[in-house]
């Protein structure tokens, strides 16, 4: 436990949400042999991952897993619990997941796939469009079995009219 919480103070400080996804790739998979990443999936991957991060974000964030939206479903989405600092915080972060063999393809990215970066802020789109006064900020993450995890922010969305 005492692994994860340094991580989860400075976040309360610095809203940085990639050291907490990267905290949970080395520590919480991390822990994992080598064998279990060709039976794990990305289900897998984002119900642990909102399982580890709603155990110390619970009083910052609601959390919602595969959340449905006119645009499709979101793999997580974090928002900032009215009454809090975190309040209008929206966070939108979809998972893909990568067998051990696309290591070395996801290891070689500069930047996420265009169309996952259309996906998730398409996402985005859709809450804005229910909730503009929400600040929105997308992530696509990319975690290769338990060798690689690239993290991108995506997107910051903040009182945008719907397109």
């Amino acid at each position: 436990m005492e692994l994860f919480v340094p991580v989860y103070r400075r976040f309360i400080d610095d809203r940085q949400l990639k050291p907490v996804i990267e905290n949970y790739f080395k520590e919480y998979l991390g822990q994992f042999p080598a064998q279990v990443f060709d039976k794990i999936n990305e289900n897998f991957v984002r119900c642990s991952c909102y399982e580890v991060m709603s155990r110390y974000l619970n009083n910052c964030y609601t959390f919602a897993l595969e959340q449905n939206l006119p645009n499709g479903r979101a793999d997580l989405v974090l928002t900032g619990i009215p009454g809090s600092t975190f309040h209008n915080d929206c966070r939108v972060v979809e998972f893909k997941y990568f067998k051990a063999k696309d290591a070395s393809m996801v290891e070689s990215l500069n930047a996420p796939r265009m169309e996952d970066v259309k996906q998730v802020n398409s996402y985005a789109a859709d809450i804005n469009h229910q909730f503009p006064n929400y600040r929105i900020r997308t992530y696509v993450v990319y975690l290769a079995a338990g060798k690689v995890c690239k993290i991108w922010e995506t997107y910051i969305l903040q009182n945008c009219p719907y397109k």
